[in-house]
């Protein structure tokens, strides 16, 4: 058992005289509750509770290391109850990075009703098509598209998946013919988005086969919405 727990325990025991009755607060049984007190004392390497027939009482030692186990307590469940009302009134700056497509169309639209829920928040939204290091900028979330970071101390939680599309407009068709092969694709110009994982190859798949292709750029960028437009 802890110390916190033991500490907690000898409270008890000292506020209501009675070791049943401590153990009855902690939802423990009387001979558990008899052996974590004795461990307390052996770890401590003093007599805290003099027990006879009648009563059980604390020692000086006891008396001393009562009062201050009662307020760290005390302590502890103040920091505990702050914590707690942080949580559901959170106060601050929140700071969040993502792309300025992706704070558009999917962060953008949240901002009226989580303003509305936590109105205790500041949210700023770093719009950057550039990855900003998460430390040095303060950053509290950062949505990337991408499946690692290079420091293994930020904490990554996949929240849903994207895919590359091969896309091109019956304009371009037009002009520039529909590639049959792989190969053809090559001699095509290519839209690049830089922060796709492996930008300049193509993976393809058809059943259990697959197939990589190298490409170039003729235009690449950071934001989806220039190579859309």
């Amino acid at each position: 058992m802890d110390r916190w727990t033991e500490m907690e325990l000898f409270v008890h025991v000292a506020e209501s005289g009675s070791l049943s009755r401590a153990a009855e607060l902690m939802d423990m049984s009387n001979a558990s509750a008899s052996r974590q007190l004795a461990a307390l004392e052996e770890r401590l390497g003093v007599r805290l509770v003099e027990r006879n027939t009648r009563r059980l009482y604390l020692t000086d030692t006891g008396q001393e290391f009562f009062q201050r186990a009662r307020s760290i307590l005390a302590d502890l469940r103040d920091a505990e109850s702050t914590v707690n009302a942080a949580a559901l009134n959170p106060t601050g700056t929140l700071r969040i990075s993502a792309s300025l497509s992706f704070s558009l169309h999917h962060i953008a639209p949240l901002l009226r009703e989580y303003t509305e829920r936590y109105p205790n928040v500041t949210v700023h939204v770093e719009a950057a098509n550039r990855y900003l290091d998460i430390i040095d900028n303060n950053i509290d979330v950062a949505i990337r598209n991408r499946e690692v970071e290079p420091d293994s101390n930020i904490t990554i939680r996949r929240l849903a998946e994207t895919r590359r599309v091969l896309t091109a407009s019956p304009r371009y068709l037009a002009k520039h013919g529909f590639p049959k092969t792989l190969d053809e694709l090559q001699r095509h110009h290519l839209l690049i988005y830089v922060h796709a994982n492996n930008p300049y190859e193509l993976r393809f798949t058809r059943g259990d086969e697959s197939q990589t292709v190298a490409v170039k750029a003729l235009l690449e960028s950071n934001d989806g919405q220039i190579l859309r437009a």
